[in-house]
């Protein structure tokens, strides 16, 4: 009698996941989560020299926690509907932040800016009264125009800045990194951590 072996085969591999494309060079990602007054407030980005054309894009609506990627040279800000747009800031070595965001008042701003220019007219008006006062004194003078131009003088500079301008000063979007460092986290290929 002869007898036949025949192996068993090996099971056949599994294939693997594929791998994540490779981030282009100088980019990462970062962690974000923001708290805003205003929901709808985005956190939007600038790549510079990344970019496609558009200057700003979004990258997050608050409230939101997600990944956000940057490069060291992007700059984002603060914006939205309704609300004055935040000065510009840069993310910074770190792999995580929370940002804390109050908004300002768009409406608010443009009533600043009114207002300032209304005052300036009237200071503008009050000086030139002031003026022709001055060079009707040489012809019996109009202490009339005098007084009033002082007074409109006067009234410009209240209404322009005590009024225009605080309402500029408190109408700006404010924002505060409250907590920020590396990432950690676990990946597919073990612990990762991002400084």
């Amino acid at each position: 009698p002869v007898t036949v072996i025949v192996p068993v085969p090996a099971p056949a591999p599994a294939p693997s996941a594929p791998a994540a494309p490779p981030l282009p060079p100088g980019m990462r990602q970062v962690w974000v989560h923001i708290d805003s007054d205003a929901p709808g407030t985005e956190l939007k980005r600038h790549l510079r020299r990344h970019d496609d054309g558009r200057r700003w894009h979004t990258a997050c609506y608050a409230p939101c926690d997600t990944f956000v990627s940057t490069y060291d040279d992007t700059h984002f800000r603060f914006d939205g509907p309704g609300i004055t747009g935040s000065g510009k800031f840069e993310m910074g070595p770190i792999g995580y932040g929370r940002w804390s965001v109050e908004s300002g008042s768009s409406a608010q701003w443009v009533m600043g800016w009114v207002t300032v220019g209304v005052g300036g007219a009237a200071f503008a008006t009050g000086i030139t009264m002031l003026a022709v006062s001055a060079a009707t004194a040489w012809l019996g003078g109009n202490e009339g125009l005098a007084i009033a131009g002082a007074a409109t003088t006067l009234g410009g500079v209240g209404v322009g800045v005590g009024l225009g301008l605080p309402l500029l000063l408190t109408a700006r979007t404010r924002f505060e990194l409250y907590d920020a460092g590396p990432l950690v986290g676990v990946t597919a290929n073990g612990l990762r951590i991002d400084f």
